[in-house]
């Protein structure tokens, strides 16, 4: 995979662990999520699971809630691949009947 920053959108599902600063002010999560791709025909389908990680505040991500997470990816030598964010955004309908 390549390791220069990327967009990548993916289905928010838990969060398995959470370190906090000592004074609170920030908080990095490593988390669980779907990834979502698009095909030829621009239909969005679920593949592969993956890890996440970054800062957020807490009750920022939502179960169930789809975002565009912004970074890289990244190979954990313990855990394997993982996308490192910068920042992340809720993904919303673009039209009416993408609802």
């Amino acid at each position: 995979m390549s390791r220069s920053s990327r967009e990548i959108k993916a289905r928010f599902q838990r969060e398995s662990r959470v370190f906090e600063s000592d004074d609170l002010e920030s908080r990095v999560v490593i988390a669980d999520a779907q990834l979502i791709e698009r095909d030829q025909a621009g239909k969005e389908y679920f593949t592969d699971r993956i890890t996440i990680k970054g800062e957020a505040a807490a009750g920022a991500l939502v179960f169930g809630l789809e975002y565009r997470f912004f970074g890289r990816w990244f190979t954990h030598h313990l855990y394997g691949e993982q996308f490192h964010y910068e920042s992340f955004v809720v993904d919303r309908p673009a039209s009416r009947e993408a609802v």
